[in-house]
Order: structure tokens, then sequence, then C-alpha cells
């Protein structure tokens, strides 16, 4: 099932595989309509004329259908082919437009690419084309050289950009699949914390339950202390296995910081970093739940352009800060369970937590901590 579509499916984005076969369409159209327009005779029809006008169509149609094949997964060698082939026709019909033959080489290169031997092929074909227009005409060469010279620049431009297209989206694949790892390794990490917290808990448990029945008989107190013993061994576990479910388990404050900027990339948000090195401890935690509750609050509710996240001592206190620059009318992130949340736990540690928004749209949350607390577990 397809999730919901979101406000921001709709908006245009450009991808740089869109824009590379973008290119590659106006280079190709251009070649064909420069093509169709020199070498048509307008005094005199010829089937040939009608054959280059139908094949200059497929040319078309055919490179489209390539670039979907492309950024769907790869180029197909049978389609280049056949676009060659089309290509080949459309500059035989239209007779002297050599540039034509530039845009066929260059499909044919692409669909042969591994071959070593294609573009030393190529060159030779080119010198021969230009020695056999240089013997019957010895005064058009330099007209004929030009031309072939632009012939090999468009079939060099057209092999890279589609080339670019390709590896463009082997990039993104392989970035999808690094996502992919990083929420596996994820699940296996609350998989190894669930096995750890309640496999301890419940071994404790049962243990201190078997040894408060057998002491239950001969000596009361003890096995009261044992019960006790293991209310308390419960307890704990319990606030461990909802700490870990409710996302209290985070990674380190570099690792969100880093996480943050990286998302803050892909929704092309320029970002500001001023984060001082803490020790790892209740403080650098925090900070980094901070880190993460405003992030996902900012990309959820507003619309911003620039977004900073200062970590830093002022004295005895520490302070972290989150300003983005697109919180809308009426935000009410600031009220949000998230936010309550963690003020509650800034004031258990004995610093502040605000949120606030001003009128031109920049929503900042800050927290102060005292410095003197921040002890290196």
């Amino acid at each position: 099932m397809k999730p919901p579509a979101t406000p921001d499916s709709h908006r245009f984005k450009v991808t740089e595989a869109g824009l590379a076969g973008f290119v590659i369409h106006v280079v190709v159209g251009y070649a064909l309509l420069l093509a169709v327009l020199t070498a048509i005779d307008t005094t005199q029809q010829h089937p040939c004329r009608s054959i280059g006008l139908v094949a200059s169509t497929l040319v078309a149609v055919l490179f489209h259908l390539v670039r979907r094949w492309v950024i769907a997964q790869r180029p197909v060698s049978w389609l280049w082919g056949a676009a060659a082939g089309a290509l080949a026709l459309t500059s035989f019909a239209l007779s002297d437009n050599w540039a034509m033959l530039g845009v066929a080489a260059a499909c044919i290169a692409i669909a042969v690419a591994p071959k070593w031997w294609v573009w030393p092929l190529e060159i030779i074909l080119f010198a021969g084309a230009i020695l056999s227009i240089s013997i019957p005409a010895p005064q058009m060469v330099a007209v004929e050289s030009a031309i072939i010279l632009i012939s090999t620049l468009v079939t060099v431009i057209l092999y890279v950009l589609v080339r670019v297209i390709t590896l463009l989206r082997q990039l993104d694949v392989v970035q999808e699949e690094i996502a992919r790892t990083r929420v596996d390794q994820e699940r296996l990490r609350i998989a190894r914390e669930l096995h750890d917290v309640l496999g301890r808990t419940l071994v404790a448990a049962s243990l201190r339950n078997q040894a408060a029945i057998q002491l239950l008989a001969t000596s009361p107190d003890k096995a009261a202390a044992q019960m006790e013993a293991t209310h308390k061994t419960l307890a704990s576990g319990q606030l461990a296995l909802r700490s870990l479910t409710s996302g209290v388990v985070v990674a380190g404050l570099a690792e969100e910081v880093a996480s943050a900027a990286a998302l803050c990339h892909v929704k092309s948000i320029n970002t500001s970093l001023d984060v001082a090195e803490l020790p790892d401890g209740p403080h650098s935690r925090f900070c980094a739940q901070v880190v993460r509750e405003a992030v996902t609050n900012m990309l959820k509710h507003a619309r911003p352009t620039t977004c900073s996240i200062t970590i830093r001592h002022k004295g005895d206190t520490l302070v972290t800060r989150i300003v983005n620059d697109g919180a809308p009318a009426g935000n009410e992130s600031a009220s949000g369970t998230g936010l309550a949340e963690l003020r509650k736990r800034a004031a258990a540690m004995g610093g502040t937590l605000e949120a606030d928004q001003d009128a031109q749209g920049h929503f900042t949350v800050t927290v102060r901590l005292p410095a003197a607390d921040l002890v290196e577990e």
C-alpha cells in the first residue's frame, strides 16, 4: 500500500539525474531540429526527406524511452542500438548533414561502452570521413572538417551525460541501501537492548523469587526482603524498558548533530553548526535528544531555509539553542508532548527548556543546564 500523499510529495524537485536527462533532451532535440531545418529541400520533396522526418521523430521517442530506462535501472543495449540505427538512417536521408552521425556514434559507444576498441574505431571512422570528403572537393575540407568536429563534440557530450545519469542513479541506489542498512542496524540494536533488559530483569527476579519461596517457611523476614528486592528489580527493568521504547536511548551527540545536518542537506536547508565537544554522560545524551526532537519538529511542521544548532558553555551554564526560520503562523510544536517531556527532564536536571517563535517566523528552542553538574560517566 502506498503511503498517503503529503504536501512535500507534490512540490517540484530538481534532481541531478533529471537535470542531466533534460540536457540530453536539449542536445538531441537541437541536433535533430538543426538537421531537419538545414537539410530539407523545400523546392523538391524527395521520399528520403520524408524518411528523415519519420526517423527524426522516432529518434526523439527512442531517446525519451532510453532516458526513462536509464533512470529506472541502467542503459539497455538494444534501445541504444535502435536509436543509433534510426540516426544513421536520418543522416543518410538528409544527405550532407554529418552532425547526425555524431549522435549515432554516441549511441553506439554507449551501447558497447565496456569494449575498449569503441573510441579508437570511431576516431578511425571520423578520420576516414575527413579523407573521403577531401578528395572530391578540397576547397570544402575546412567546412566539412568543422562539421565533423561538431559531430565529435556531440558524441562526447552525449556519452558523458548518459554516463552521469547512470552514475547518479547508482549513487541513489547505494544511498537507499545505506539507509536500509542503518535501519536494520537500529532494529538489531533495539533487539539486543530488549534481550539484555528483559533477560537480565527476568532472570534476577526469578532467582530472588525462588529464594523467597525457600525462605518463606523458615525465615519470613528474609523472604520479605527477597520479595522487596524482586519488586525493585522488576521496577528497574520496567523503567529501562519504558526508556527504550519511548526513545530515550539515542545516539551520541555528535551522531545526532551529523544526522540533523544530513537531513537538512537533503531538504536544501542551509545549516550552521557551532557545537562544543561534551563528554559522554547525561548532559550529552540530553542535548542529543533535544537536537533530535527540535529538528524532527522543524521538518514536520516548518518550511525553513536556514537552521542553526549551537551548543556552548556560557560561564557555569551549558546552553543549547536550535533556530529555524520557517515556522508557520500559529505553530503548535512549542506545546507538543515531545518538548513538554524534555522540559520536565530539563527541570529535573536543574535546568530550563524554552520554545518560542517571533513575528518573522523564527522558532527557537533553548535549553540551559548547570555546567557544574557536567560529570563524565
